[in-house]
């Protein structure tokens, strides 16, 4: 990213815009919080390289050594180094990071091409009253601008030049979704043909993250948008403490943390002592069964607590201007802002258990989701026809997308034959390379887990369904490995299709049948959806909506 022009120029020409520019630098408690998070490796890594490194034999104990006592002098003066050399501008340009010690560098993001804002606390920064700012174009690395640890008083500045951004409507503009839109969004708001080079570079997705900040905001802040930005956020759902049990179970949450936690449980109490007199106090005369089952039960206590602290508070909000505030967290706390054009499809999902109870999850793809994982998800679990109802008010375009969702017990059977299939490959594997052929179980294990993946990969093509709504200007896809997953995206993200045809293959029209169609699109990154064959008529209008309602991304 290119140097933004520096903070103080915008705001001369248009002084009622936009707050006053600022510039500060990360909080001295940044370094204390980032040493009390980093303790735990801090003191691995010490205690390792001076006790059981040490007595590795000379060249790779001296050598490997060496290079932990530098990981952790890195973890001790990193933070010092980025606190005295780190610092922040905010103006009407956008937000500007300065960092760098031997050689400096500059990252400037300008507001029209933020398209989301996170903040972030945890544990360490929570207890110190610090909050860390990411703002984010797209999911690559260079395409984000983190403000490590800002004092409120500095939080605040940054968050009304963020308000002012979304009250001028600077902030990711909405991209296009049907052909008329993109025509439209070509003409100039007095009927002439805007210019063709200027419209791409006004769209988030048109334009790099390369590109220059030289655009000055043009107006001020009207009455209306002053008081729209200043109304209450209206909120869209919070979670209960029974939502957040009932999303434990059925999340798999408990399920993942059951065993690494009875394991360490089991140690715990053996090496203190206390199994046989847990035993003896408890269960006496009933054996080691009791033991092992109250360490089980104590596990899924651990489990569903984990998932209490971590989603605690859930809340979504709908600000006036429409952007989605998400917010969770009890012991670190997770605050994200979604701006609606950065939102370039939904994507349902549910396991086993929510089809059997009639709930799902919805997640949004915006132009970060290459670098977010799971830190889109908009609507935890909850009964279809509620999270059908948010839909319809707060992403109109996306409506009616859970028509998708199967009906039924032909998907829960294919789910338990997607089930036993990964368990007999993986069970298959272990057998043949650990017990038949030797393997050690570093290497069996890794067998195992490529295995499963290819027959989940399988699967997942095997049952997969592509689906075009050019009506709502939508590409859906539908595939079922284990849970269920519907995604619609926007045409405008289209940017390709491939398929084979077989001559002696062909419908009763005489049309030939596509067989392994590939639809492209992008969503924070390059992606793809692929299905074992497609109707002809999906494939003609997914064809149809490339050639017409892409809109073409710029180098």
């Amino acid at each position: 990213m290119n140097a933004a022009p520096r903070t103080g120029e915008a705001a001369v020409a248009h002084p009622d815009a936009w707050p006053a520019p600022a510039s500060f630098s990360d909080s001295p408690r940044y370094v204390l919080a980032r040493w009390i998070t980093d303790l735990p490796a801090m003191a691995i890594g010490l205690v390792g390289s001076l006790t059981w490194i040490a007595q590795w034999p000379a060249p790779w104990g001296p050598l490997v050594q060496a290079l932990m006592l530098l990981w952790v002098a890195s973890l001790v003066l990193g933070p010092v180094i980025r606190w005295r050399t780190a610092r922040f501008h905010v103006s009407a340009d956008g937000v500007q990071v300065d960092s760098g010690l031997l050689s400096r560098r500059s990252e400037s993001l300008p507001w029209d091409l933020v398209t989301s804002v996170d903040h972030r606390q945890p544990w360490a920064f929570q207890l110190l009253g610090i909050t860390e700012v990411t703002c984010t174009q797209t999911g690559e690395d260079g395409s984000r601008v983190r403000l490590d640890g800002l004092a409120p008083a500095d939080l605040a500045a940054f968050q009304r030049h963020a308000d002012a951004a979304a009250a001028l409507g600077r902030s990711a503009p909405a991209a296009p979704s049907r052909v008329e839109d993109v025509a439209a969004s070509r003409v100039d708001d007095d009927g002439a043909p805007a210019d063709r080079a200027g419209a791409d570079e006004a769209s988030p997705a048109g334009r790099s993250a390369d590109a220059p900040a030289d655009r000055a905001p043009t107006g001020k802040v009207d009455a209306p948008k002053r008081q729209a930005a200043a109304a209450p956020a209206s909120v869209v759902h919070r979670t209960t403490l029974a939502d957040l049990l009932v999303l434990s179970l059925v999340y798999g949450q408990v399920l993942l943390l059951v065993p690494p936690v009875a394991f360490g449980l089991m140690e715990l109490t053996d090496l203190l002592g206390l199994t046989e007199r847990l035993e003896s106090l408890l269960f006496s005369g009933l054996g080691s069964w009791p033991t092992a089952l109250l360490i089980v039960a104590l596990a899924v206590v651990v489990g569903l607590a984990a998932t209490v602290v971590k989603f605690h508070g859930f809340t979504v909000l709908a600000t006036p201007e429409g952007r989605l505030r998400i917010r969770y967290g009890l012991v670190s706390t997770h605050e994200r802002v979604i701006t609606p054009g950065s939102v370039q499809g939904v994507v349902w999902h549910r396991n086993a258990a929510e089809q059997l109870l009639g709930r799902a999850r919805l997640s949004v793809l915006t132009l970060d989701s290459a670098a977010q994982l799971g830190g889109n998800l908009v609507l935890p679990s909850m009964p279809v026809e509620r999270a059908r109802a948010i839909v319809a008010e707060h992403l109109p375009e996306f409506a009616g997308t859970d028509r998708r969702l199967s009906t039924g017990l032909a998907t829960p059977a294919v789910n338990l034959v997607s089930l036993l299939a990964l368990a007999a490959a993986f069970a298959g594997t272990w057998v043949l390379t650990a017990q038949t052929w030797g393997w050690p179980w570093p290497l069996a294990a890794g067998a195992c887990l490529a295995a499963a993946a290819v027959v989940a990969g399988i699967i997942a093509v095997a049952t997969a369904h592509l689906y075009a709504d050019p009506a709502a200007g939508l590409f859906l896809t539908r595939r079922i490995t284990v849970g269920e997953r519907v995604t619609a995206v926007r045409a405008t993200r289209l940017h390709g299709i491939s398929a084979h045809h077989l001559h002696h293959a062909r419908t009763p029209r005489g049309r030939r049948t596509a067989w392994l169609p590939t639809v492209f699109y992008f969503a924070g990154a390059p992606r793809r959806a692929m299905a074992l064959v497609a109707a002809p008529e999906a494939v003609e209008a997914l064809q149809a909506m490339v050639r017409h309602s892409s809109v073409p991304l710029r180098a």
